[in-house]
């Protein structure tokens, strides 16, 4: 992601896949607006990014739960834009957070779950691109889908809810 800016805005369980995985060439490349503790608000905050600086791409880190409260409707947005930006969602199906708390306590954590529809197909429906990324051996697709960028793409990790990655130190 050279020469790129990295949002992610919201305050979930996904937030430790993008701080355990991804590294910005400089500090001030990653922006990290989740102080507030909202969720479902940053892809408009990286549209915004991606209209201010439209030399340089933008990628977006969303949780599941919180793309389908605000960023499904943005994402639209990006398109009628003909942004060329990137939009990450993990997938874990849940609202992880949560998720993961409620198991640690020993409560039932389906309560947490959800059955979304493809995010990789309905960026695609919108007009967008998409890649479904279900572990690594699907990688090749999304570095093609990368090199052709024009417009926005949404690449859709797929997740386990239950599977946490491990901090560096």
């Amino acid at each position: 992601l050279t020469d790129s800016v990295i949002s992610r805005r919201t305050s979930g369980r996904f937030m430790t896949e993008v701080w355990c995985r991804v590294e910005a060439e400089r500090p001030q490349r990653f922006l990290a607006g989740a102080d507030s503790g909202s969720i479902g608000l940053g892809l408009q905050s990286a549209i915004g990014l991606a209209l201010a600086a439209p030399e340089r791409r933008v990628c977006h880190f969303s949780g599941d739960g919180g793309f389908m409260m605000g960023g499904l409707t943005e994402f639209n947005t990006a398109v009628r834009l003909n942004l060329a930006m990137v939009v990450v969602i993990c997938n874990d199906a849940a609202y992880g957070a949560e998720h993961i708390q409620l198991r640690d306590l020993g409560l039932d954590a389906t309560t947490t779950e959800f059955d979304w529809p493809s995010f990789a197909a309905t960026a695609q429906a919108l007009g967008g691109n998409g890649v479904e990324v279900l572990s690594a051996s699907d990688w090749p697709s999304v570095e093609e889908a990368l090199a052709q960028l024009e417009g926005p793409l949404l690449i859709e990790l797929k997740l386990h809810p239950d599977e946490m990655p491990r901090m560096r130190v």
